[in-house]
């Protein structure tokens, strides 16, 4: 009898292994295709990613729950839905396996973060923040360190807490001094100066800014240099110290008529008409700079800046004694601030109620799920272990009990999901006439247009398959400086500039590996017409971003054109 049984085991596993395999494949397939309608096609991303989670649902493969549940928190994150984005994260945690997964969890921690912080739950973001590092530290996950020091910074700032917040941004200075990268070394520095101009330590924020400077004078990026000076020229405005502003005029205007970068020469344009509005009293000279700025920050949506040269432009005026130029500006100040409420105001509504009724479809859908997958259940094992009933009875027991336990808690967990978004709709609906920070506006708005701009150039015209292209390179197209370009990357795809670039070159790899000219490329081939410049660099991001090998990928390719010929 039971060399029968085994007998009967191993010949079952023989129909099963191929079946798995092949459901794997297509699995991951599906998943390449979620992963690059992101944040192209979010209505069609999320169509996918609801229908992968039945199906993985259905099948078991409780594994990749927390793959699944990240995409659709970055979905909505992309559809500005932060707090469905924080939920979905939070499920993606909660099935993670710490054994196979671990690598997973320093991301995912920190996309939470941002939600929380997007939805105004600062504690919850710092935990987040703070777990994020801890992961990417054990893990030596350089990108994740990068965001976590730099998130860390600049929310205690935010809550002011500018001790820790002191703590981390000099904790990010100090990673990308070993690192050897300038320009984020500047980046953390100009940070820092904001930081120390704040808490009026104007000596070492004046320190702080000048030792950006030194940092990217180093490097050809003259737009980066003169957004970095411009910054350090109107902090010198804010604290009043005319002196000092007056002895870098010159070398500051030199620099700025070599510039050919509209939305950095506006930002220079309000701040020369701050220095003859405040300094020098001179109203029509700084009314000139003022509307030298105004169209591109108008095309760019800039709201900080706007909101400082709306009333400068009133103030300039009624001091002239121009009436109906101050009438007119007053009109549209006015009809810029209510754009802004009302705009606002309602992103704020449609995203209450889309939490509220993505999370009750959710728990309904789960519990239709549940109901069908227990009746084709039964179906299933009944006619397939007839002639094991003594034996396998025994194993079906055994499963349909986890499976049933399982299915509660996916259950419970979906219903708690829908509680709690109700249980948040009342305090939210209180805050839905607020308007958000102007100056939280104004980065999201230009970081996200830049972004589109951003892709694009790289993505839509193929600039990604240049083995050269840099950072320098996309700033120089666009018009902008490399700062500005990698903060709106990574805003858009919470990655850094090499990882994006990466994930598209990789991308067009897949694209070659499944073709049917296959057999007439060599691997080197396929590495150079994805844009790498070399064989052993392919290889291997190609493995980190996939999980296999080229050469696994090829054979996986062929053996899923094969099953689908046999198919037809």
């Amino acid at each position: 009898m039971k060399s029968l049984v085994q007998l009967l085991i191993s010949f079952s596993m023989m129909l099963v292994f191929p079946v798995v395999s092949w459901a794997e494949e297509q699995l991951q397939s599906r998943i390449d295709s979620l992963e690059q309608l992101i944040p192209a096609d979010l209505i069609a991303a999320d169509s996918i990613a609801q229908g992968l989670l039945k199906d993985i649902q259905d099948a078991e493969r409780y594994d990749y729950y927390p793959i699944i549940y990240d995409k659709l928190g970055l979905i909505n994150y992309y559809a500005g839905k932060y707090q469905l984005s924080a939920k979905y994260y939070e499920e993606a945690l909660s099935y993670i396996d710490p054994a196979t997964q671990a690598g997973m969890e320093a991301s995912i921690w920190n996309n939470l973060g941002i939600s929380y912080e997007l939805t105004e739950n600062f504690t919850a973001a710092i935990d987040a923040y703070l777990k994020s590092l801890d992961f990417a530290l054990t893990q030596g996950d350089s990108v994740s360190i990068y965001q976590s020091y730099l998130n860390l910074g600049l929310l205690y700032a935010k809550v002011t807490d500018f001790g820790q917040s002191e703590q981390y941004l000099q904790a990010a200075y100090q990673f990308f001094s070993r690192q050897g990268d300038p320009y984020n070394t500047a980046l953390a520095l100009q940070n820092l100066g904001i930081l120390y101009k704040t808490t009026q330590r104007d000596g070492e924020a004046q320190a702080s800014f000048r030792a950006a400077i030194v940092l990217v004078e180093q490097l050809d990026n003259l737009p980066g240099l003169v957004g970095v000076y411009n910054d350090y020229m109107f902090y010198l405005l804010m604290i009043k110290n005319y002196e000092a502003f007056e002895a870098e005029l010159p070398k500051f205007s030199d620099l700025s008529q070599g510039l050919d970068n509209e939305f950095v020469m506006a930002s220079v344009n309000t701040t020369l008409g701050e220095y003859h509005f405040q300094a020098k009293q001179q109203y029509r000279v700084a009314i000139a700079y003022f509307l030298k700025a105004l169209e591109p920050l108008q095309s760019y949506e800039a709201v900080a800046q706007l909101s400082v040269i709306y009333p400068r432009l009133i103030e300039c005026y009624l001091q002239l004694g121009a009436g109906d130029k101050v009438k007119e500006y007053l009109d549209k100040y006015e009809a810029f601030l209510m754009g802004k409420y009302t705009k606002e105001s309602a992103a704020q509504i449609a995203e209450l109620r889309a939490v509220h009724e993505v999370a009750q479809k959710e728990a309904e859908a789960e519990v239709l799920r549940v109901k069908l997958a227990q009746k084709n259940r039964v179906v299933v094992l009944s006619s397939a272990l007839a002639g094991l009933f003594v034996v396998v009875s025994l194993i079906t027991f055994y499963f349909l009990w986890v499976v049933k336990n399982k299915e509660k808690a996916l259950v419970a967990r979906s219903l708690e999901l829908s509680d709690l978004v109700a249980q948040e709709d009342a305090t939210d609906m209180e805050k839905e006439a607020a308007v958000p920070a102007l100056t939280e506006a104004f980065g999201t708005l230009q970081l996200q247009e830049l972004y589109k701009k951003i892709r694009q150039y790289i993505v839509k015209e193929e600039q990604y398959l240049d083995p050269n292209l840099k950072l320098s390179d996309v700033a120089y197209a666009l018009g902008t400086n490399e700062k500005y370009v990698s903060q709106a990357i990574l805003v858009g795809s919470k990655t850094r500039f090499n990882p994006f670039i990466n994930f598209y070159r990789i991308n067009k790899a897949k694209t070659l590996l499944r073709s049917g000219d296959l057999s007439k490329l060599s691997m080197g081939e396929v590495a150079q017409k994805s844009g790498f410049s070399h064989q052993s660099t392919f290889q291997r991001k190609f493995k980190e971003l996939t999980g296999v090998t080229p050469y696994t990928f090829q054979r996986l390719a062929r053996l899923n054109q094969l099953t689908e010929e046999e198919e037809e």
